[in-house]
């Protein structure tokens, strides 16, 4: 098909310029009315060859899509983001209770904190053995830290580790 449009439009071009050429040689040797005449000619002559080339069908019907081709090569690794802000690290604190007498205690972390760990301390009296040490929890959150012992006018204290949790991750 463009082996057609090619040949076709240098015919053309040929042709054209061939009969430019002819009007120009005739257009010095006679007047100007027939190098008028001659212009209405040409533009008959190309309005002729426009309608043959109109109907060499040239271009037929548009084909079916074809399958898709192979993905192209990986593309290059782009530039490196800007740092993002400083996290904040929450603070912690120690939660204690002073448990004497009882034999379980339970120190809690203030409301909406998080218990990272805990334990016993003997201060004084008869004290015998830890039989528990576990995080409080409530809801699937620790809230605090349970001990228990065993002994008798023990005074210990029992202490949570809190991580103090900001306001809008509560």
């Amino acid at each position: 098909m463009t082996n057609k449009i090619l040949i076709g439009g240098l015919v053309a071009i040929a042709f054209v310029a061939g009969s430019m050429m002819t009007i120009t040689a005739d257009a010095k040797q006679e007047d100007d009315t027939t190098f008028f005449g001659l212009l209405m000619e040409l533009e008959t002559q190309i309005i002729s060859m426009q309608t043959q080339i109109q109907q060499l069908d040239l271009f037929g019907e548009k084909g079916e899509t074809g399958e898709k081709g192979p993905d192209g090569d990986k593309g290059e690794t782009g530039d490196t983001g800007d740092k993002g802000p400083v996290g904040t690290f929450p603070s912690y604190y120690v939660a204690s209770d002073d448990v004497t007498g009882s034999q379980v205690g339970t120190a809690f972390c203030d409301s909406g904190d998080i218990a990272t760990g805990g334990g016993i301390a003997h201060v004084q009296g008869t004290f015998q053995a830890i039989t528990e040490t576990i995080p409080k929890i409530s809801g699937g959150v620790p809230i605090g830290w349970t001990a228990a012992y065993s002994g008798s006018n023990a005074q210990n204290t029992v202490w949570a580790v809190c991580a103090d949790i900001a306001e809008p991750f509560r």
